[in-house]
């Protein structure tokens, strides 16, 4: 058994370049994280691509319907002022800065117990590790919106 601590970072060691993902069963080498700041940042990167694409497809989406819906009902739909025509545009701005903040807070929260935990474990960190970590964070996220929406109607 091969035990690799954090501790003991290889000589010429230099922190991947993002995102740093390697195909396993191509034999190609693993690539690690050893210090704590490299796992934060790497958790911060792919909880913010997840966060961003997720919320920019919902929010491209609700753009498309309020668009569609004034075309299709002119006279129920009457909107005057400086962003009469701009709302659906406004609308995904907000759903993109949304997903950026909420984002960016749980790849901060995730990244730093992250690097405590492998740090006190003396452990290194797959790269692979803090890209699953941000899909598990978009999907919880997802998932638990179903339950609210639920008890909205």
């Amino acid at each position: 058994m091969v035990f690799i601590s954090s501790l003991n970072v290889p000589l010429g060691y230099e922190t991947p370049l993002f995102p740093g993902l390697y195909w396993a069963l191509s034999g190609a080498p693993a690539k690690y994280l050893y210090y704590p700041h490299d796992i934060w940042v790497f958790t911060i990167y792919w909880a913010l691509i997840f966060f961003l694409a997720a919320y920019i497809i919902v929010g491209c989406g609700c753009a498309a319907s309020m668009a569609l819906r004034r075309s299709r009902m002119p006279k129920l739909v009457v909107r005057t002022g400086v962003f009469a025509g701009l709302e659906p545009l406004l609308v995904a701005a907000l759903y993109a800065l949304m997903g950026a903040v909420q984002g960016a807070i749980a790849g901060t929260i995730i990244g730093v117990i992250l690097a405590i935990l492998y740090r006190a474990g003396s452990l290194t960190m797959n790269v692979w590790v803090p890209f699953c970590w941000g899909l598990a964070a978009i999907l919880y996220h997802i998932s638990s919106s179903y339950s609210t929406s639920l008890l909205l109607l």
